[in-house]
């Protein structure tokens, strides 16, 4: 049975998420001294785009930090890379924005840019060349939301180490959230974290990954399996983890027993979570009216949550058309994109690439009258 290790921190204060991260390696057993000695030490945190750390989007600074203090002077070469979603913002301007490119300097780190790195195959992944290079990996994700997957953490964020737009790609091959989520799973097996902490000290509520809400979740996580994480965190943000599209897929390829890890450090009641607010999406997974599956069944087969374009916050950047994997948005006469229905996957690429929270997910008028059935029945 695997182990993690849960630590409540009020502030992203640098001393205080070092003591916390020194203590979770020493409930764990983990050395991390003998662990890096002499080996080049992958930072991989999430990067999505050109966020400052207070929207939550990305990990924060002050942890990365953190750890940086731990490593420095260890006997190892450090290095820390992402690939963001591959639009709109050039790859310095995200590492100023998010506050790790100062981190960089400071600290000596090598930064390792991935689309520039280049890649290789790993069967039929391809990889960046510095995540099969590195010795060590140490995964930082942010805890979010995510309007595909529900929740993003530690597996999710593996994701970042296909490069470039590539990762589009695995969008428009999966017909169902549960075919992405196996890609998710196989891109994060190809080199599997030594270690994983994550960022849940603010975390994103909402309409994850980037067009969701701060929350002060107070929460550090630190385990050597990623699996247990999310079981965990998933648990704890009133997600039920047998229906988590990543761990499910985990079990069917044999990498986790979809059990639940030993807690180490601070109890999971701690972290308040009762008005956390999960993605729009996570209504079609806990439906449960006859009425709504005879129609999902006959009708639809696929989610009943679209993207639509907001006129009065979209800029008409073109961000939406580039990221796109089906080629379903296209730039009108007056400018703004306009996304073909019939062509959309609903993968939501368009909603988390957008840098004004200009694509909106809505609900379809049998979703709509399905939480009114819902509503009705709960009330008897």
């Amino acid at each position: 049975m695997g182990e993690v290790f849960l630590k409540q921190i009020p502030s992203y204060d640098v001393d205080t998420i070092n003591d916390a991260i020194l203590k979770g390696f020493s409930s764990l057993g983990i050395d991390i001294k003998n662990e890096v000695r002499g080996k080049r030490v992958l930072l991989k945190p999430n990067l999505l785009g050109a966020y400052p750390p207070e929207k939550a989007v990305t990990t924060h600074p002050s942890l990365v930090e953190a750890i940086l203090k731990i490593l420095k002077g260890r006997d190892c070469e450090i290095w820390m890379g992402d690939s963001p979603n591959g639009v709109q913002n050039s790859l310095e301007e995200i590492w100023e924005k998010t506050g790790m490119d100062d981190l960089a300097r400071r600290y000596g780190v090598l930064r390792k840019f991935f689309e520039r790195e280049g890649a290789e195959w790993v069967g039929e992944l391809l990889i960046s060349k510095p995540v099969l290079e590195a010795d060590y990996i140490i995964n930082l994700p942010k805890l979010k939301t995510h309007s595909l997957m529900t929740m993003t953490s530690a597996v999710k964020n593996m994701f970042g180490i296909v490069p470039g737009l590539k990762k589009a790609s695995y969008h428009k091959i999966s017909k169902t959230p549960k075919d992405f989520a196996t890609w998710l799973v196989k891109i994060a097996e190809s080199r599997r974290p030594d270690l994983n902490i994550v960022d849940g000290i603010t975390a994103m509520a909402g309409n994850g990954p980037s067009a969701g809400y701060p929350v002060n979740l107070g929460l550090l996580a630190i385990g050597r399996d990623m699996y247990d994480i999310d079981y965990l965190l998933a648990s704890i943000l009133n997600i039920k983890p047998e229906e988590t599209e990543t761990l499910k897929a985990a079990k069917l390829l044999g990498f986790t027993d979809l059990k639940p890890p030993v807690v180490k450090g601070d109890d999971a009641s701690l972290f308040d979570t009762s008005t956390f607010k999960l993605p729009v999406t996570y209504s079609l997974k806990v439906s449960h009216t006859r009425f709504f599956n005879y129609l999902v069944n006959a009708f639809i087969g696929r989610l009943s949550i679209s993207p639509k374009v907001n006129k009065r916050r979209c800029k008409r950047c073109g961000a939406c058309i580039k990221i796109c994997p089906a080629s379903a948005i296209k730039k009108t006469k007056d400018g703004y994109p306009e996304i073909a229905r019939k062509m959309c996957i609903q993968c939501y690429c368009c909603h988390e690439a957008c840098p004004h929270r200009a694509i909106d997910l809505r609900e379809s008028l049998i979703l709509r009258l399905n939480k009114w059935i819902s509503s009705k029945l709960r009330a008897k």
